[in-house]
């Protein structure tokens, strides 16, 4: 059974240095297989078989062939040794350090976790987070490589806060957690792009502090965090009858997490709107359950569902500090 107390394991790679222990990195975290497209056949009316425009994405095991996804014709795949030369390239110029990387949903999904050593913010001193640059690449269409700052929890059990920011032309918030794109083509200069993902970062992660210190001088009233759970049940309500959560279970839940992680927190932090989207945040990473274990987890936390439900509560929790403001 996998270690939940942690989101990723990188406790077996944690000594190994990214270069000359490269093969055996790619080995221990499951990486060390190629992918293979192929082309989709059919039979015709008259019973000869005809090439498709289609694609196969296949994983090559030492041989033995996996099948992971039907893709269309213009699609180019991006391995897992392409995504590590990026990283390989911003490595000193943006001072990061290899954390964990892997895969989800079969392979589809890839992902490097780096250390980020010389960007700290507020939140790393209030509660003893370290702050992490997240590398991927879906390999669904043309993908391009992402980058998205997360914060991870110092300690076990750990859980991870999506840096939410950046604006639009129009200076709106975009609530993303995405900062940066790159074409998968990789043919790019080192220097420029790391000069270029520096700037996305920091401007990424001012923007989430700016907004943190807002939630954290707002006052979590009983009535605000009601609120504020009462907004964000619009998120358990997806899915199909099985996994539909009853509003009265989930805003039990909620106010029980709360109450009990508030307790635990900073003294800057406890009480405010801060320590409340903290709150969630850990709710979602520590005690929601998954079909999938860890890699489920790992999926919706980065990928899909709770990453949507993290934007939305930031949201949330922005409108109701604008509305407390307004009311001073």
């Amino acid at each position: 059974m996998s270690d939940l107390s942690t989101i990723y394991d990188n406790k077996a790679i944690a000594k190994l240095d990214p270069v000359i222990n490269m093969a055996e990195i790619f080995k221990l975290t499951d990486l060390d297989w190629k992918y293979e497209v192929k082309p989709l056949l059919f039979y015709g009316n008259d019973g000869a078989l005809i090439i498709s425009d289609g694609k196969q994405l296949l994983i090559n095991r030492n041989g033995e062939l996996e099948q992971i996804a039907i893709r269309g014709k213009d699609f180019k795949v991006t391995t897992a040794k392409e995504l590590y030369s990026v990283f390989l390239a911003l490595r000193d110029p943006l001072d990061l350090g290899l954390y964990a990387m892997g895969h989800t949903r079969g392979g589809k999904f890839l992902y490097i976790v780096c250390e980020l050593h010389q960007n700290r913010i507020k939140l790393n001193d209030q509660a003893n987070f370290k702050t992490c640059l997240f590398i991927y690449t879906v390999n669904d269409g043309n993908g391009k490589t992402k980058f998205a700052p997360i914060m991870l929890k110092n300690g076990e059990p750990e859980y991870q806060v999506s840096v939410i920011g950046g604006t639009d032309e129009a200076g709106k918030p975009k609530y993303s957690s995405t900062c940066y794109e790159l074409s998968h083509h990789y043919q790019f200069d080192h220097l420029e792009a790391a000069t270029a993902v520096k700037m996305s970062v920091e401007e990424h992660l001012s923007d989430f502090d700016e907004k943190m210190e807002i939630f954290g001088c707002v006052e979590a009233t009983s009535e605000r965090v009601n609120e504020f759970h009462h907004l964000l049940y619009r998120r358990f309500e997806i899915g199909n009858e099985k996994t539909k959560k009853d509003y009265d279970k989930v805003m039990a839940e909620l106010a029980t997490h709360y109450e009990q992680f508030n307790a635990s927190l900073p003294i800057e932090l406890s009480g405010t709107l801060a320590g409340l989207y903290l709150s969630l945040v850990a709710y979602l990473d520590r005690f929601k359950k998954r079909k999938s274990g860890k890699e489920g987890r790992i999926t919706s936390i980065n990928f899909t569902h709770d990453n949507v439900t993290k934007r939305a509560a930031f949201e949330e929790l922005t409108k109701i500090s604008l509305k407390s403001m307004a009311q001073k």
